[in-house]
């Protein structure tokens, strides 16, 4: 509080109202905010029914890429957005990414890379034939 009084002159000290005093965040710091960051994220995915799985790397890649020593995790945010959302976006108009898929996330000495993931069941869709009720799969298998 010292500090703030030497600084500031008392006319602009008497209003305020309190001052608030916090620690610098540290890059250890990161881990949970990536988390927080990414949760955001898998609401908005699991709306459109799509799984996102992170590995340790994606997320520690995640925490030095959006780690700054002057702004802390503020730049975080555009970095998911550029690095995540962007390549997750392109595979789902592309396609590769449907409901029920699962997108994986990896990392390594060149960023993030996504990985579009069926499970052997999405995209298996029971239709009745109205004419011999034989139950036909998208697949064209028919049981």
């Amino acid at each position: 509080m010292e500090a703030v009084r030497e600084l500031f002159r008392p006319e602009f000290l008497n209003r305020l109202d309190d001052v608030v005093l916090f620690r610098r965040l540290a890059h250890g710091d990161m881990s949970a905010i990536v988390d927080i960051q990414l949760q955001r994220l898998r609401r908005q995915l699991a709306d459109q029914q799509i799984t996102l799985e992170m590995d340790a790397t994606a997320r520690a890649w995640l925490a030095n890429a959006g780690f700054d020593p002057t702004y802390g995790a503020r730049p975080l945010r555009r970095v998911i957005q550029r690095n995540l959302h962007r390549k997750l976006s392109r595979l789902m108009l592309e396609g590769a990414i449907t409901e029920g898929s699962i997108a994986r996330v990896t990392a390594d000495t060149n960023g993030l890379h996504v990985k579009p993931w069926m499970s052997p069941l999405q995209g298996l869709v029971r239709q009745v034939s109205p004419s011999d009720s034989e139950t036909v799969l998208a697949r064209g298998e028919t049981v």
